[in-house]
């Protein structure tokens, strides 16, 4: 009876499995990865986007160039030049497309106030 019993459960198992592989391969082929190609309208992973080149890229830390169509991290913004740039605190330049944090506003001067 034992022996029965361990090859039924083998049977399940090994009859579990593939359906198992299967769909933690589909996880991965839901999203492109960095560095992979997506030109083809393929959707990137989190944390990247399609660049103007075609590829997955990183989102742009702090002075990374963000010229590419691809957006910066959370905190940042694509500048005027073209770069990765913290949002201005009070005082801060904010002429050059970067917004202020939260609660300030880029004033005639192009101060964050």
């Amino acid at each position: 009876m034992l022996p029965r019993l361990i090859s039924i459960s083998a049977l399940l198992v090994s009859a579990l499995t593939p359906s198992l592989a299967q769909s933690i391969t589909g996880v991965d082929k839901r999203c492109t990865a960095p560095s992979q190609y997506c030109g083809n309208g393929a959707v990137c992973c989190p944390g990247s986007d399609c660049s103007l080149s075609g590829y997955c890229t990183l989102y742009g830390t702090a002075g990374q160039y963000c010229g590419n169509a691809v957006r910066c991290a959370s905190g940042l913004a694509c500048s005027t030049a073209g770069y990765c740039t913290p949002y201005g605190k009070a005082g801060d330049y904010c002429g050059n497309a970067v917004p202020c944090v939260a609660g300030l506003n880029c004033n005639w001067k192009s101060r964050c106030a």
